[in-house]
């Protein structure tokens, strides 16, 4: 079991080592990377994503993945290279075995693909080619796992067995969730920061209203700070690969509570998302007159609160039990 949990925190490391390699894409100059770095890396701090990462899952794997992805796609429409986008879609498609939830990229990806074969220089052949290619690999890599859940559970996936086997004790009332409960989920999601496990033992009202207020500001004053950022193209890639991948989790978490009727807003499964949109806002706030200073400061103080953080986490419970 510790030699999982070595491996899950391996993991975890390599994420921090494409992270870095992502800041100096996005920032463009590896000699004023480090404080977009310092202040991106303290989302791979969180208590929550530390322990997703090091619990025997598939959770440090998927977080990798979307680091990676991030990359690998950043890399892939900057340079206008067919065969990054390739990498791309091959990594999708590992992605999408690993997890579901990685999906949330597929837009930017989408969106990604369209621009790199706009720009590309090669043949109207192999253009139409990498375009099908796009579409077809991730395919062929996921259709023997959802071959294999049609013939074992009826349908593509296997959330309809599990939520038959856990309504009967997340929702043994059957309440039929509405538009007006939308809010009330979004809330839940300003806990990201923390795992669920201990919400109910660690927050009480005053920090749950401190995490919304500090995760709300994140989630929007990031998007907003990037929109004067020039060239035009360099502010698409900002908001579609760092900031979308969070947009359209929400969205699925949406859909999934009104359509299926399923809770589905746990943050955890936004988790492969954050480090990019840390890393928007570290360029947002980069943007001001004392911008690295105010970053280099942001970082020391989050860091320093998350160690204390810690140091008290290692007193409770599931730590000491």
């Amino acid at each position: 079991m510790r030699v999982m949990r070595l491996i899950g925190l391996g993991l975890l490391l390599a994420a921090a080592l494409l992270l870095w390699r992502l800041t100096v894409e996005v920032v463009g100059d590896s000699d004023v990377a480090e404080p977009y770095f310092a202040f991106a890396l303290t989302a791979l701090l969180w208590p929550g994503v530390v322990l997703r990462t090091v619990t025997i899952s598939n959770s440090g794997l998927e977080f990798l993945i979307g680091v990676a992805l991030a990359l690998v796609l950043w890399r892939a429409w900057r340079q206008a290279s067919v065969s990054w986008l390739l990498g791309a879609v091959v990594l999708v498609g590992f992605g999408l075995l690993t997890r579901l939830t990685i999906i949330v990229f597929v837009p930017g990806l989408l969106i990604c693909a369209f621009a790199v074969l706009r720009q590309a220089q090669i043949s109207a052949r192999t253009r139409w080619l990498a375009g099908a290619g796009v579409v077809v690999i991730p395919a062929i890599m996921i259709a023997p796992w959802l071959l294999s859940n049609l013939d074992r559970y009826g349908s593509l996936t296997g959330s309809r067995v599990v939520r038959q086997m856990m309504e009967p004790f997340f929702n043994p009332d059957g309440i039929k969730y509405t538009v007006a409960d939308i809010p009330g989920r979004l809330l839940v999601v300003t806990r990201a920061p923390l795992a669920e496990e201990w919400w109910i033992e660690l927050l009480s009202a005053l920090k749950r209203w401190v995490l919304t207020a500090l995760m709300t500001a994140l989630v929007v004053l990031a998007p907003l700070g990037v929109l004067s950022v020039r060239p035009s193209e360099r502010r698409a890639r900002l908001l579609v690969l760092l900031g979308l991948p969070v947009g359209v989790g929400v969205v699925w978490m949406c859909y999934v509570l009104l359509i299926l009727n399923w809770d589905f807003f746990l943050p955890r499964y936004l988790y492969p998302t954050i480090p990019g949109l840390i890393l928007m806002a570290a360029v947002s706030i980069g943007r001001l007159r004392s911008g690295a200073r105010v970053l280099t400061a942001s970082a020391g103080v989050i860091t320093a609160l998350l160690a204390v953080w810690w140091v008290y986490l290692s007193t409770v419970e599931p730590f000491t039990g």
